[in-house]
C-alpha cells in the first residue's frame, strides 16, 4: 500500500491483510486520478469488489467519497446499459457473420480449392444477408450456382460458361 500506483493498491485488496485499509488508500488515490483513468480504475474496483464479494462495502465508501455510481444513476445508468446492449448486439452481429464467412470459405475450398484473390476479396466484403444466401439460407441450389449468380460482370462470364455441373463435380 505503499505504493503511489493504484494498480498496486486495488491489488493489495486481493492479498490476505486489511481490505479496508487497502479500499481507503485505493479510493483516495482513485480520487486524485485523472478523469480518463478514474473510469477505467472504477471499473476495476468495482469489479474487483464483485469478485471478492465486497460490492456492498465498496459501494458505501465510493459513496462516502463523494464519488458516482453510475449504475445506480437514474439518469446515466439507461444511457450506459443501452449502450452496452447496443455494443453486445453489434458483437454478436458481428461474430455471427464472420462464423459465416469462415464457414463459406471452408466449404467452398473443400469443394472447389483455394481462392483467387478476387473471390476471396469478394466473399470478405459480403454483406451478412449476401452470406446468408450463399451459404443457403432457403435455397436448395448447390453452392456454385448461388455463388457464380452474383459475381460482377468482370469475372462472371468467364466461371458462368463452366457448367454448375462441373463445378459440383470436383471433389
Amino acid at each position: 500500500m505503499a505504493s503511489d500506483d493504484w494498480a498496486d493498491n486495488a491489488l493489495a485488496l486481493l492479498a490476505n491483510g486489511d481490505r479496508e485499509k487497502a479500499l481507503a488508500v485505493a479510493l483516495s488515490r482513485l480520487r486524485r486520478m485523472p478523469p480518463e483513468d478514474s473510469a477505467w480504475a472504477s471499473g476495476t474496483l468495482l469489479l474487483l469488489s464483485g469478485i471478492l464479494k465486497m460490492e456492498h462495502t465498496v459501494n458505501e465508501r465510493m459513496k462516502e467519497a463523494g464519488m458516482i455510481n453510475l449504475v445506480e444513476n437514474k439518469v446515466l445508468a439507461p444511457l450506459i446499459l443501452q449502450q452496452y446492449e447496443k455494443g453486445r448486439d453489434e458483437g454478436k452481429q458481428e461474430g455471427k457473420q464472420e462464423a459465416l464467412l469462415a464457414l463459406l470459405l471452408d466449404q467452398i475450398t473443400d469443394k472447389f480449392g483455394p481462392l483467387p484473390e478476387w473471390a476471396a476479396q469478394r466473399l470478405h466484403s459480403a454483406s451478412a444477408p449476401e452470406l446468408h444466401a450463399w451459404a443457403g439460407g432457403s435455397s436448395p441450389a448447390p453452392i456454385s450456382k448461388r455463388l457464380c449468380s452474383s459475381l460482377p460482370a468482370s469475372h462472371g462470364p468467364s466461371l458462368r460458361r463452366i457448367p454448375v455441373s462441373a463445378l459440383s463435380a470436383r471433389r
